[in-house]
């Protein structure tokens, strides 16, 4: 009997020392914030905003020239500010106009 009771003790410790250090519904770690991408308008060359979209996103060049097609639209979203700046950039290279916007968390 005794051995039973130190060992639940025991569990019942362990459990709040788990819940109080990883628990999901502990307190959370401050995220980082994370950007969208969107593209408002295409611009004199199409198929160099279609590649950059391409490239930019991993896309199929068919999926890539559906999202151009449908502009203004979010090209890619969730992202870090470094790979939002890096695809806005390729993008503006291209001839198209882009908005970096950061996501409300």
């Amino acid at each position: 009997m005794r051995r039973d009771s130190r060992l639940r003790a025991l569990a019942g410790s362990l459990f709040c020392v788990w819940a109080f250090a990883g628990c999901p519904q502990g307190a959370s770690a401050p995220q980082a914030p994370r950007y969208s991408v969107r593209m408002l308008a295409v611009g004199d060359d199409p198929k160099g905003v279609i590649a950059a979209v391409a490239s930019g996103t991993g896309f199929d060049v068919r999926i890539a020239r559906g999202l151009v097609e449908r502009a203004p639209m979010p090209i890619r979203s969730g992202i870090s500010d470094a790979e939002a700046q890096a695809l806005a950039a390729a993008l503006r290279e291209a001839g198209a106009e882009v908005a970096v916007v950061e996501i409300p968390q």
